[in-house]
């Protein structure tokens, strides 16, 4: 079984912040803090969001505008991973 997570990313200051999230937005999962945007890229590559070249374009101007999102589709254990102290 698979479960779709939205991750909205955005650059604050010398990080960048990801939220993840059901795909209404409703149910926030977890945040998270990267220095670099290699790391949101490579969050991307895992949760299979960077499938065809307009999601990986998508993905590159977010990260050059400063802001952006993606859908990621996670199988159970890495789902478990990422909903870790959320409340389903």
């Amino acid at each position: 079984m698979t479960r779709n997570v939205y991750a909205r990313f955005w650059r604050e200051g010398l990080v960048w912040r990801v939220a993840l999230s059901d795909l209404t937005g409703e149910h926030r999962m977890r945040d998270l803090t990267f220095a670099s945007p290699e790391k949101i890229e490579a969050l991307a590559q895992r949760g299979g969001a960077m499938k065809d070249l307009a999601a990986k374009q998508g993905i590159a101007v977010g990260i050059r505008n400063g802001a952006g999102g993606f859908k990621m589709i996670l199988d159970n254990n890495q789902f478990a991973k990422v909903s870790l102290g959320a409340k389903w």
